[in-house]
């Protein structure tokens, strides 16, 4: 192996872990750490970083109440890995447009909302399916149209 590649190694390990510790501590101190890992957004967006791996992860971040921010690169790396994974990166979504204040950055995103909606009915998964319509509801509850 490379040193190059053994320093990335070792980059990527050393990154999981600072994110189970982040997960961690917000867990113990939510209101002090949770604009922090609201960054895991840039995190999130890497193609570097295994992709059930990144889902698992920003599900944690999500369930703590922080947003994934920028949003302008998590839509889009999410509906890129939803055909792939389309129960988690609809169950993403959902935490996602549950957390979003302002309905307009939705409408901003319904290209990719559409991709990842779109996968999650196309699958064989009920559970995926069945996230896909409650998010469609979601939606609409809040102004946000999509294409049936």
């Amino acid at each position: 192996m490379t040193t190059l590649a053994t320093a990335s190694l070792l980059s990527l390990i050393l990154l999981r872990t600072l994110a189970g510790v982040g997960v961690a501590a917000a867990e113990a101190d939510r209101d002090r750490v949770l604009p922090e890992l609201s960054q895991f957004g840039w995190w999130f967006s890497s193609e570097q970083l295994d992709n059930e791996w990144v889902l698992d992860q920003a599900l944690r971040v999500l369930e703590l109440g922080a947003p994934l921010d920028p949003d302008f690169v998590v839509m889009p790396r999410l509906a890129d890995i939803a055909a792939e994974h389309p129960r988690k990166a609809v169950l993403v979504l959902r935490d996602l447009v549950d957390l979003e204040q302002d309905r307009w950055r939705l409408h901003a995103e319904r290209e990719h909302i559409q991709r990842i909606l779109g996968s999650a009915r196309e699958s064989d998964d009920p559970v995926a399916q069945a996230a896909a319509e409650e998010v469609v509801n979601r939606l609409a509850a809040r102004g946000v149209e999509t294409p049936s």
